[in-house]
C-alpha cells in the first residue's frame, strides 16, 4: 500500500450516529439528530431552519438547529384543538 492511501481503520465510518464535525453539521447530520429524512431537512430549511452557506455548501450550527426545533415543538403544542359541533 502506498504512503498516500488510507487504511480502512483511518477512514471515518459511514454509519456514525454523531455528526462528524463538532462545529457545523451537514444536512445528513441534522437528519440524524432530528430522526428525519434528508428531504424533510430541505422542507425544514424552507420553513425557517437556520443554515449557513459556505460557497455552494450548506451547513447548520447545532445550537441554532436545536433551539429552532425546540421552538417548533413548543409552538405546535400550544395550538388548541378546535371544538367540533356534533
Amino acid at each position: 500500500m502506498s504512503n498516500h492511501m488510507q487504511s480502512g481503520a483511518d477512514r471515518p465510518s459511514q454509519a456514525q450516529s454523531q455528526p462528524v464535525s463538532p462545529h457545523l453539521w451537514t444536512a445528513r447530520d441534522v437528519a440524524r439528530y432530528a430522526r428525519c429524512s434528508l428531504r424533510q431537512v430541505g422542507y425544514l430549511r424552507n420553513e425557517g431552519l437556520p443554515f449557513v452557506r459556505i460557497g455552494r455548501l450548506v451547513r447548520f450550527d447545532p445550537p441554532r438547529v436545536t433551539a429552532w426545533l425546540l421552538r417548533q415543538s413548543i409552538s405546535l403544542s400550544a395550538i388548541q384543538p378546535k371544538e367540533v359541533a356534533l
